[in-house]
């Protein structure tokens, strides 16, 4: 009898545990049409132990007993690394507690050849660097939770970066959390279809006549704000192709499990948990508007890294209260014309929901160029003032 992981998508995060527990490997990841990975099994291999529907955190909440300890304003001290992060620098800085001690990094980069998102290792900074950064739509994790079980039975220190839904689905692989196991998880606002993205780099590369070789989505050319960058093969960069109108997609193409979220609150699977503080010049003065990262410690693990790592960062206690994050108490809501978003995808294409959902405004174009001239006045932060 063929087993059934879920009766409708928005019970399933696509976090991959079922994948990797099966003793017979007997389910895989497919990407639907929409984007979106599901767990599809292999009825002939499948011999109903279970274990796949047993280890959904997601559909059987086993519960985090991890609560916020303290809360931080950080912003690095190396400015290369400030410049080359979405906020202020905290993953750098905790990844490197872990590397210094030979551990081993997981966490997201791009695909070089598909830009499909995708967990990897990385055990010097050099790999780790291209983790840096906001991916902004669901990763591929492939077989990274058996590659982590197996780092950690040796006795390795491991430090795995994801989404609060990821984190829960490894803690629930590995029946618990090790010793030696180090969670960052991100205040994550929902993940939009990773196909979306494909096919906004596909149609820079068709107006433009490039090849893309690598693309960020939250570049600090011109501040810290939501500043797309396109780097060609040839060399040159772009900026801000689309910005507004791709970021409306992200909020109506989110997956359908992001609405039913079980994990936007205080209690985390994270020993530590970062993102932005958008908050920052006024609940802590720093002014800069380089970025300045959250960093909301909920282990003694993770209040340990971070006593450890405070000379490498400037580093503000704050309320965690005062934090400006929904991601801590509520989940996303669903957009009105999400069904038919996605049925005018499915039917039309790409190219027609760009135009209908999301057309281009005289003040998405505007706001660029006052940013982009602010930039180059040096008003930025009289702007922001």
């Amino acid at each position: 009898m063929k087993i059934t992981l879920y009766q409708n998508e928005d019970q399933c995060c696509g976090c991959s545990a079922c994948v990797n527990i099966c003793p017979q490997n007997a389910i895989s990841m497919i990407r639907n049409q929409k984007g979106f990975e599901y767990p599809a099994v292999d009825s002939t291999k499948c011999i109903s132990c279970n274990a796949c529907k047993n280890v959904c955190d997601f559909q059987n909440p086993k519960g985090s007993k991890n609560h916020i300890l303290q809360a931080y304003a950080m912003q690095h001290k190396d400015k290369n690394v400030v410049f080359n992060s979405s906020s202020g620098g905290a993953f750098t800085a905790i990844s490197d507690w872990v590397l210094l001690q030979g551990g081993t990094v997981y966490g997201a980069v791009f695909d070089n050849e598909t830009f499909y998102v995708k967990h990897i290792s990385a055990e010097c900074s050099n790999e780790r660097d291209s983790m840096r950064g906001s991916k902004y739509v669901q990763s591929s994790l492939g077989d990274v939770f058996k590659q982590i079980k197996k780092d950690l039975e040796s006795g390795e220190k491991v430090l795995f970066s994801g989404t609060p839904c990821q984190c829960a689905g490894l803690c629930s692989y590995l029946h618990g959390h090790p010793e030696n196991l180090v969670i960052v998880d991100l205040l994550c606002h929902g993940t939009p279809s990773p196909d979306l993205l494909v096919k906004h780099i596909n149609r820079i590369e068709i107006s433009s006549k490039k090849e893309i070789q690598d693309y960020r989505y939250r570049s600090k050319k011109y501040g810290y704000e939501h500043t797309h960058e396109a780097l060609f093969t040839d060399g040159t960069k772009i900026c801000n192709v689309d910005i507004k109108r791709i970021l409306k997609f992200f909020v109506i193409g989110m997956r359908p499990s992001c609405f039913e979220c079980k994990y936007t609150n205080r209690e985390r699977y994270g020993d530590i948990t970062i993102g932005d503080m958008w908050d920052a010049p006024k609940l802590v003065g720093i002014t800069d508007h380089k970025g300045t990262s959250t960093v909301i410690v909920n282990t003694q693990l993770g209040k340990k890294i971070v006593d450890e790592i405070k000379d490498s960062c400037v580093l503000i206690p704050v309320d965690e209260k005062d934090i400006r994050q929904s991601a801590l108490k509520e989940r996303v809501k669903k957009p009105k014309n999400y069904e038919k978003f996605w049925n005018d995808y499915l039917k039309h294409g790409y190219d027609y929901v760009l135009e209908h959902y999301a057309p281009v405004t005289i003040k998405s174009w505007g706001l660029f160029t006052v940013q982009k001239c602010a930039h180059r006045l040096h008003l930025d932060v009289f702007l922001k003032k």
